[in-house]
């Protein structure tokens, strides 16, 4: 098996999961742009990194009875969105994948959580981080 860094240097992918409560039941709608508010923020501030590349981010909503949605940005907004919802829930589940050049996963991190508390006030959250050895 190959090392990620010997194949594409200075390529990190980052993979999490983040579980949201809120606090009162949500419009579909309502996830569904937070959700591509939170996918922009983090095209753009990656992108304002020095001498990074966004290869790809892309996620999943998961709003069980309610829905789902997709997501897709390549480096520009707006972030692409393709699935459905309706109705309303308090709680969502988002799985998102990051493949980025020159950006370690600590600070892949960091702009994610900053994204969260500005594109998903009055939600809790919980982030689990998959993290390549």
């Amino acid at each position: 098996m190959y090392d990620l860094e010997e194949i594409a240097p200075g390529l990190c992918a980052y993979a999490a999961t983040i579980t949201f409560k809120a606090d009162e039941p949500l419009k579909t709608a309502l996830w569904r742009q937070q959700s591509q508010e939170l996918f922009n923020y983090l095209a753009k501030a990656i992108k304002e990194t020095p001498q990074t590349v966004i290869g790809h981010i892309k996620g999943y909503l998961n709003l069980k009875e309610q829905g789902y949605y997709y997501f897709s940005n390549v480096g520009k907004p707006p972030t692409f969105v393709t699935g459905e919802g309706e109705g309303e829930t308090e709680t969502a589940q988002l799985d998102i994948n990051v493949l980025v050049f020159n950006l370690p996963q600590e600070e892949i991190s960091v702009l994610l959580k900053q994204g969260l508390l500005k594109h998903f006030s009055g939600v809790s959250f919980q982030v689990e981080e998959e993290r390549e050895e």
